[in-house]
This record gives structure tokens, sequence and C-alpha cells, in this order.
């Protein structure tokens, strides 16, 4: 399984694109937190920022639990603050 995850601010600048394809192996589906996790293995540079992330999964941020498929629509968002 390959999933390509869209990449903003300080994410992108650290991994040098705007997107990265991770390989998973042979796996049909695998939780968002357990994406999250493999995206840390494959570029040790982002671990940092991944510890206050989230994915999203079709536009819409979700929990970890999420099962992801191939064909799902990801991106890694970090935490935002604004008043």
């Amino acid at each position: 399984m390959s999933l390509t995850l869209q990449l903003f601010g300080p994410y992108a600048d650290v991994a040098g694109s705007r997107s990265v394809e991770i390989e998973l192996g042979g796996q049909p589906s695998l939780s968002a937190s357990a994406v999250i996790e493999q995206l840390a293995i494959q570029i040790p540079a982002l671990q940092p920022l991944l510890v206050s992330s989230r994915l999203a999964v079709n536009c819409e941020c979700v929990p970890g639990d999420t099962q992801v498929r191939e064909s799902d629509e990801l991106a890694i968002i970090g935490l935002v603050s604004g008043g």
C-alpha cells in the first residue's frame, strides 16, 4: 500500500516537498495514527512536528483509530491557534 500525504508550512519545509509518498506494505488499510508513525519513521526530521499533528482524511481531521485506505486524500495538519 502506498499513500501520498500533502504537507504544508513547516512540514513541507522540513520534508523538502509539499507531498510525500510512504510505502506501507501489503495492508489494505491502516489507522490514521499508524500513518503518522510511519511518516515519522520514513522522515525522521519530521518527528518533532508530528507530535502535535493530526491526519486529515478526505478534508476532515480524524481520530487516530480511523482506517485509511490507499484511495483517500491525506494531509498532515499541525496545531493552529488564533483569536
